[in-house]
């Protein structure tokens, strides 16, 4: 087969019109036929220099992403002469995207391609190199090609080690300049085989990500081209055992704490810093803490991506499509955030008693009857449905009341704005003040 590379005339066309193109990524129709009825002219060029044996990727329909590692192998082993350089060139990957396997990017994509997803998938979108790693044929190329190792008799071992968490590790991984080193990649993976071998464990993604950073500051004290393999291998193995042993003891404090994380970094940060705050704040006194905790001044992006996790994570929020860690509550008529109750830090637990207490005594009227009822539900979570079964009960103290369920439902909403219920889904809700008995 031979390569055909898109113009950049076709490519600019594409990305200035991608809102208005966005049908075609959906169907079979033929992106050499359309394009050229769109600008006038060929948006391939093929290259006569590049011929390779044809193959096909495999597709999974059930699992597309399933298919990723074999893919890579066998694209990178199909296309192992082509240099850095050309493998650099959105023109390149966007040509395979649109002629040879445009089939295969449909159904990889279950042909659900808005603007967006064609924009990453199809073309470069991101900064370098990371537009590597989000292009998905250039993504499958580049990740057999650092991954890679010629000395070894299984060349994909690292690629089949990484297999089983891709985004996580390659992102981190191949964005480090020492992993364009084959020696470096090789000694350094050399050393976590022999520590899980000889440990009998998994190096989780957290002390995987730690030994990365070591091995940066290797590179910055050693020359590692002049450095005999076992030293290197040595010195991250033993980084490998001491950061292993302080992550245990870290886990069993965090348990004793009661410190729970998502393993999203930025995310965990989040939750560290209202933690820092006693478990509640409003969201300059968070940016605050965040800062503190990260030791670094907040960029615009960083306060954007603050607000965004606190909504995100939040089921009191229109945007919520997350976890249910943040929640809005009001304390003397001002917003604040508060963090979950299971996110809550031990450390935070006589704040965060004395708090409720204080938020309890604001009830008044019908909101005190409701919330009577609430304490007198036994178990830590209640429904609309267990509070409403007490209607005999509420109407001979409120006869005047006509529409209970409305009632009901707005008492609810103020209890859960004052703190004292989290909402879980499905008109399920979840005791805020049961959870805290200070040993």
């Amino acid at each position: 087969m031979k390569l055909k590379i898109m113009t950049s005339e076709a490519i600019a066309y594409v990305k200035e019109n991608i809102n208005s193109l966005t049908e075609y990524y959906k169907t079979d129709s033929n992106p050499e036929i359309w394009l050229k009825e769109k600008i006038g002219r060929s948006a391939f060029v093929e290259i006569n220099e590049l011929q390779f044996d044809d193959f096909e990727l495999l597709v999974d329909s059930e699992s597309p992403s399933s298919t990723d590692v074999p893919n890579s192998k066998m694209l990178y082993t199909k296309l192992i002469t082509l240099n850095d350089s050309f493998a650099t060139d959105e023109r390149l990957w966007a040509g395979l995207s649109h002629t040879i396997f445009y089939k295969y990017m449909l159904k990889r994509w279950n042909y659900n391609n808005d603007a967006n997803s064609i924009l990453n998938h199809f073309f470069f979108n991101a900064g370098k190199p990371r537009c590597y790693m989000v292009n998905t044929i250039a993504r499958l190329w580049w990740l057999s090609k650092k991954t890679y190792i010629e000395s070894d008799e299984n060349h994909f071992q690292i690629l089949d080690y990484i297999s089983h968490d891709i985004n996580g590790y390659s992102f981190t991984l191949f964005g480090s300049n020492w992993s364009n080193s084959e020696r470096s990649l090789r000694l350094f993976f050399k050393s976590i085989f022999r520590f899980e071998e000889d440990k009998g464990l998994n190096v989780g993604r957290g002390l995987f990500n730690d030994a990365m950073k070591y091995m940066n500051c290797l590179c910055g004290l050693f020359i590692i081209d002049a450095c005999d393999d076992s030293f290197i291998v040595d010195k991250i193995y033993n980084y490998l055992e001491k950061r292993n042993e302080q992550l245990i003891r870290n886990a069993e404090m965090n348990k004793l704490n009661n410190v729970k994380t998502t393993g999203i970094e930025r995310l965990d940060n989040i939750i560290k810093a209202l933690n820092y705050i006693g478990g509640r704040g409003n969201i300059t006194s968070i940016n605050k803490a965040y800062e503190h905790i990260t030791n670094q001044n907040l960029s615009d992006a960083s306060r954007k991506y603050i607000q965004e996790n606190l909504e995100k994570n939040s089921p009191d929020s229109p945007s919520y499509n997350g976890k249910p860690i943040f929640y809005k509550i009001y304390v003397d008529n001002s917003q604040i955030w508060k963090i979950s109750n299971e996110y809550l830090t031990r450390s935070n637990y006589v704040l965060f008693n004395a708090f409720i207490s204080k938020q309890r005594e604001s009830l008044v009227g019908f909101d005190q009857i409701v919330f009577n009822i609430i304490s007198a539900i036994k178990g830590d979570k209640i429904s609309i449905s267990s509070i409403t079964s007490y209607k005999q009960q509420i109407s001979q103290l409120y006869p005047e009341v006509n529409n209970f369920d409305s009632e009901i439902k707005n008492a609810l909403k103020n209890i859960r704005r004052k703190g004292l219920i989290e909402f879980i889904g499905d008109n399920t809700y979840k005791k805020s003040y049961k959870n805290f008995v200070i040993e």
